[in-house]
């Protein structure tokens, strides 16, 4: 991951001015800041999207933060969009908190399951309430402990407030904080060992492409429905930046676009390359994402 530190002012065009950029798209601001959570899936968006807006013109700055600082840097104006809001579930404390600052902009992604996730060789346990039943001595074998990742993501809360709770998991179940790459590097080490582990993953993920894992059932449904991922703006994203704008509207993947570059991400290719190579074997997804963006 790169990290940059937040802009301290929004980036907004001065009044009056804009600026034309590639095919006669209206850019407006020429210079925008796309900010990313620090999960490797809103990073593989991100340079996604980066290369479309870079395509057209635009002088594209990347910032990684956690959750919180995201959705609170776009509200305030020191970033101008991102491409990784969960919504209506996974990032619900952070929409209510500041949705009368940043409005949604485009569907990146449709549905992005989340739970709780097995290897598939733990050919016994396909739902949570297994969990429960401490199915096969699973709890004792795992310690009765789940492998989480950091303390501030939504799919933690979820977990922890409402999906141990109803399935009874909190009297024994302990649900331990780590990172993205700290539960990716446990969930690695138990396969190569062929050793029992529960982990919170969700899609998209690079894990996915690379083992063959199963996630639980939640007959309760207390994930919920699978989110949408959503793109959003601080105000005044459509006028600062209008063929900006227009682009993120349109930008859309699919779960396997955003897993695909996440693999490359994660094999240590640099960001930029990583979606330049993708979108070289997918020059359809650039045909779409820039559709209408200037002159005919």
């Amino acid at each position: 991951m790169r990290f940059y530190p937040l802009l301290t002012a929004c980036g907004g065009n001065d009044e009056g001015s804009t600026e034309t950029g590639k095919n006669g798209a209206d850019l407006g601001d020429k210079d925008i800041t796309l900010v990313s959570d620090t999960y490797v899936e809103a990073e593989a968006s991100t340079y996604l999207a980066k290369q479309a807006l870079e395509k057209v013109g635009y002088n594209v700055k990347v910032t990684d933060v956690d959750l919180g600082p995201m959705f609170a840097s776009i509200a305030d104006g020191s970033g101008d969009a991102s491409l990784t809001a969960w919504l209506p579930n996974t990032h619900k404390e952070y929409w209510d908190k500041y949705s009368d600052q940043i409005e949604k902009v485009g569907t990146v992604i449709d549905e992005a399951p989340l739970g709780l996730v097995v290897p598939d060789y733990m050919e016994d346990i396909t739902s949570i309430e297994d969990l429960a039943d401490n199915k096969n001595n699973i709890g004792d074998k795992l310690e009765w402990k789940i492998t989480g990742v950091s303390p501030g993501a939504g799919q933690m809360k979820m977990t922890e407030q409402d999906v141990m709770p109803s399935y009874g998991l909190d009297d024994k179940w302990e649900l331990i904080e780590s990172s993205d790459a700290g539960m990716s590097s446990a969930l690695a080490a138990a396969i190569e060992k062929k050793e029992p582990i529960v982990v919170t993953l969700w899609y998209p993920h690079w894990a996915f492409q690379r083992w063959d894992l199963r996630l639980l059932d939640d007959p309760k449904n207390e994930y919920g429905d699978p989110d949408a991922i959503y793109s959003i703006g601080r105000k005044g994203l459509k006028e600062d930046f209008p063929a900006a704008y227009k682009i993120l509207s349109q930008f859309h993947i699919e779960l396997e676009d955003n897993e695909a570059v996440m693999d490359d991400l994660e094999k240590n290719v640099d960001p930029d390359e990583a979606a330049q190579n993708y979108l070289d074997d997918h020059p359809e997804l650039m045909d779409k994402w820039l559709d209408g963006v200037g002159e005919e």
